[in-house]
């Protein structure tokens, strides 16, 4: 027989979707649903003020070429206003996902922790 034969038999092991839902037990639940709803809504922040800063973009270069002053600096404005308003969306996003993470490898030290305890 070799090393690589297949067992048909089942395994002690839940299916994936329940050992996902663990992560999301009572004691972690509420900060991770949350978290996972920040990601969200700054990732379509984000994504959105990506569009919104292209279509002033192009409005900014069209009044480059139209000579018009005054448009340039109401857009030039608006323009770096934009761009404030996503960088802090970049980063609540970035601080949302390390968060996450964070929380999720402190939940995964203490299950391996206790499940180890428990084998000795």
């Amino acid at each position: 027989m070799s090393a690589l034969t297949y067992s048909t038999q089942s395994s002690d092991r839940p299916p994936v979707s329940a050992r996902g839902e663990r992560f999301a037990q009572p004691e972690v639940r509420p900060k991770v649903i949350g978290l996972l709803i920040l990601l969200a809504m700054f990732a379509l922040s984000v994504n959105g003020l990506n569009v919104v800063n292209s279509y002033i973009g192009r409005d900014l270069m069209t009044a480059i070429v139209a000579h018009d002053m005054a448009g340039f600096i109401r857009l030039m404005i608006v323009y770096v206003a934009v761009f404030a308003v996503m960088t802090a969306a970049a980063v609540l996003y970035r601080f949302s996902e390390e968060r996450l993470g964070l929380l999720w490898r402190s939940w995964l030290t203490k299950r391996v922790t206790r499940t180890l305890s428990r084998s000795t």
